[in-house]
């Protein structure tokens, strides 16, 4: 508020008039003024420091006070708020600037930082197991947004100590994985687990009798079967490989 000093002064002045009518003005008191009050970092708050992305415009309030005396806004102080696409919207931290007006000087600049979300993921289920066929696992998922927004983006597996776009096509005997939701604009990355995605390997007919593709001194491959592991061993010991090399002779094949 604006703040007044009093100072005494003495007058004995005394105002005459041509017929000895004379005027005298008693001792009274002068009034001088000091400037406005500069606005401070500690006279201004905001109802809050920080909130979480929900997809609505978020503004803090503002409370301006004076030596513990509350100040109008509109009578004390202007309140503007960071313009822009989104501002005070999407997550990010934004200006609050607090311009004292009337009896007040001074800016005074606050920050107000909207958090990053955490996408909400569920699942039909989180134990998946098929046996294989050469496609992925169908895993159905839905990941839920603030203010019924909609998630576009992809889901992200973390199987067999690396990350997969997709579920897993090949038979695994680790079945457990994690998955990941990407970071976005408003939504912090997110990673969780387990889920549990098996593939079980598939039987298959026994295939018929290998035929001989190339024969050397050494070697023979046979022409290759898909999914087979081939044995020169009458089964004791198997390869992926249709190649058996080191040989020295031409022993039975099997397929």
């Amino acid at each position: 508020m604006m703040k007044q000093r009093t100072t005494p002064i003495i007058a004995a002045l005394a105002l005459c008039l041509g017929l000895g009518l004379c005027l005298t003005l008693l001792p009274g008191t002068a009034r001088a003024e000091e400037g406005p009050t500069m606005l401070t970092e500690e006279s201004v708050t905001l109802s809050k420091a920080s909130v979480t992305y929900n997809g609505l415009e978020q503004k803090p309030t503002v409370t301006v006070k004076d030596s513990g005396t509350p100040l109008t806004e509109g009578t004390d102080y202007t309140v503007a708020y960071q313009e822009g696409e989104g501002a005070f919207r999407n997550a990010g931290a934004y200006t609050v600037t607090v311009t004292g007006q009337g009896d007040y000087t001074g800016s005074v600049e606050k920050t107000f930082t909207i958090e990053k979300a955490e996408p909400i993921v569920r699942f039909s289920a989180y134990n998946f197991e098929k046996t294989y066929d050469g496609l992925p696992i169908q895993v159905e998922f839905t990941v839920k947004l603030k203010n019924n927004e909609v998630y576009d983006g992809p889901i992200i597996y973390w199987f067999d100590n690396k990350e997969c776009p997709e579920p897993p096509v090949e038979a695994s005997l680790g079945p457990y994985a994690t998955y990941i939701i990407p970071e976005q604009d408003n939504y912090e990355r997110v990673r969780k687990g387990p889920l549990s995605l098996r593939i079980n390997k598939a039987e298959q007919a026994a295939p018929a009798a290998p035929v001989v593709k190339e024969v050397t001194a050494f070697s023979v491959t046979l022409e290759a079967i898909e999914n087979a592991e081939y044995s020169n061993t009458d089964g004791a010991s198997w390869q992926p490989s249709p190649t058996f090399t080191g040989l020295e002779n031409t022993p039975s094949m099997s397929g």
